[in-house]
């Protein structure tokens, strides 16, 4: 069940018989309403970077990392010395690689969400 929340009330969602998720006008709902003061507008940017800081560190680590990488030269030597041990296996390295980046990326995602 997924809540919608839009003018100052929110609707119920629910799966429907034909797999669509659907609004049920009957579960509508005033909420009490939070306006937004003076000094919390402008402190609101400081809890969004403290919120976001892990990730915002991380796109900078994997930036300059990106950034310093190919002038070493350890991306192009790495790759080369694994395609020459799969010699004829080569086109299996793509989805390997692609897999195995993606399920840690998702695993750390999961780890942070979870905390």
């Amino acid at each position: 069940m997924h809540v919608a929340v839009a003018g100052g009330g929110c609707h119920f969602y629910f799966d429907a018989h034909t797999g669509k998720m659907v609004v049920d006008p009957a579960t509508f709902h005033y909420v009490a309403q939070k306006p937004t003061g003076f000094l919390d507008f402008f402190t609101s940017i400081n809890k969004g970077f403290k919120g976001g800081i892990t990730i915002i560190a991380f796109l900078f680590m994997v930036g300059g990392s990106l950034n310093i990488l190919p002038k070493t030269g350890a991306i192009v030597a790495g790759l080369s010395a694994l395609v020459k041990k799969i010699r004829n296996h080569s086109i299996l390295l793509i989805p390997v690689l692609m897999t195995t980046l993606i399920s840690r990326q998702y695993n750390e995602f999961i780890k942070e969400v979870r905390c």
